[in-house]
Formats: structure tokens, sequence, C-alpha cells
């Protein structure tokens, strides 16, 4: 015959006390009460939401604008839905709904002094 003990986590696991001596009730965790839920809350949620819908028409406008593309402007709208606050500064620091200059170097070859081509050393001219 053997003894087998049964941990609390075992019990719980299983439902009912499986020793046979105690209540067959089933163990069930203690309900977490809800947090309590202030007025103000309600408020500041419905200013992010706000907030948030402007931002992501806002920044979907510029990056559609900046970069003649729709991905782009995807890119942007998401961005300005999840970053409401950062998002359109970045957008004003760039020039709000201005396009993209084209680059400096646009075939980002090295500028500088041309130097000649070196000559063969194999044959010389004579």
């Amino acid at each position: 015959m053997s003894y087998v003990s049964y941990t609390p986590n075992m019990v719980a696991a299983m439902g009912s006390d499986p020793s046979g001596i105690g209540a067959d009730a089933a163990v069930l965790p203690a309900p977490v009460p809800a947090p309590a839920e202030s007025p103000a809350s309600g408020f500041v949620r419905g200013l992010w939401f706000l907030a948030s819908t402007a931002s992501m028409a806002a920044s979907t406008f510029h990056g559609y604008r900046r970069n003649d593309s729709v991905g782009w402007a995807l890119w942007w709208g998401f961005c300005g839905a999840l970053a409401p606050i950062v998002t359109p500064v970045i957008a004003v620091a760039q020039g709000f709904g201005k396009p993209k200059r084209a680059s400096l170097t646009p075939n980002r070859r090295r500028r500088g002094k041309r130097r000649p081509r070196r000559k063969a050393l194999g044959k010389r001219k004579r």
C-alpha cells in the first residue's frame, strides 16, 4: 500500500479533494475585484483617442505628400496613431506635407578632384 501526499496545487488542479475524506467541493480561486475607475479616466481616455485619431490623419497626409507613396502614408499613419505626440512633431520638423528634397548626391559617387587614370604597366608605346 502506497501513500500519496497531495499538495494544494494538485488539489486545485483536480478540482476536488482526492482523498475522499473532505468535501468534494471544487476549489476555486478567489475572485479579483475590478479596479475602481475614476470619472477623470474616461475623459482622459477620450482625449487620448481624439489626439491619436487627429495625429493619424495628419501623419497619413504628411506621409503621402512627402513620399508620394501609399505605403509610406500607411506607415506614417500607423506611427501617428501609436505615438500621437511625437509623430506630428517630426512631421513639422521635416516640413509638413512638403515633398522630400532630392538627394545632394543622387548617384552617390565620390565628389572631389578627378585623378588621371594610370597607364597600364604592360606594353609601352614607342
